[in-house]
């Protein structure tokens, strides 16, 4: 599985863990996806994540390799401060590195204001049936890229600001899903509809 390896620069702010209170709703989240088998672990490689929008462009994101386990912990979680592109650098608060997915979180919240919370899941059923349907990114843009996050920017015209929720397939890394809404609830809807297939 071609997942999980960063391709960004990082630079570590601080080891600071983000408040258990802001963060309780993304850790319940993130175990539901786990238990859907949308988020985990296999062939040595965590796979699938999931953040919060704190503020404009600044969110809060699960670390790098946090798959293995079904309850993570507010160690386990990385808030961007910001990103520059043009560096390919990220400059986040944390104990570890942030998720290899940042940089296409950074870009679903820098382009849809309606995003506070963003899911990248893996599902081939789901990847199959709607790659090309709904919006999607080009099959040559690789995971954690700038050239993925930029493409992401590119599909605003798809998408309203009184939307609940958004889709977007990514062409490039088979089996990869990013789903993200003003509220988890908008989000499980979300998903729950792409497994029925309507």
């Amino acid at each position: 599985m071609n997942e999980g390896y960063i391709k960004f620069q990082f630079n570590q702010i601080s080891e600071t863990e983000p408040p258990l209170n802001e963060v309780l709703d993304l850790l319940e989240l993130r175990t539901k996806l786990y238990d859907l088998g949308l988020v985990g672990f296999v062939e040595n490689v965590s796979y699938g994540n999931v953040s919060k929008r704190i503020s404009q462009n600044s969110f809060i994101i699960t670390a790098s390799n946090t798959g293995k386990t079904r309850e993570i912990g507010t160690k386990d979680l990385v808030t961007v401060v910001s990103v520059d592109y043009e560096k390919n650098l990220v400059n986040f608060i944390g104990k570890f590195p942030p998720s290899s997915e940042t940089l296409t979180h950074f870009a679903i919240y820098s382009s849809f204001q309606f995003a506070f919370y963003v899911v990248h899941f893996h599902h081939r059923g789901i990847w199959q049936k709607w790659v090309f349907k709904m919006p999607t990114t080009p099959v040559e843009y690789e995971y954690g890229t700038i050239q993925l996050a930029q493409s992401i920017a590119q599909l605003s015209p798809f998408f309203h600001d009184d939307e609940d929720a958004g889709v977007v397939v990514l062409g490039g890394h088979h089996d990869g899903i990013v789903v993200f809404g003003k509220s988890i609830s908008a989000i499980l809807k979300c998903i729950e509809k792409l497994f029925k297939g309507n």
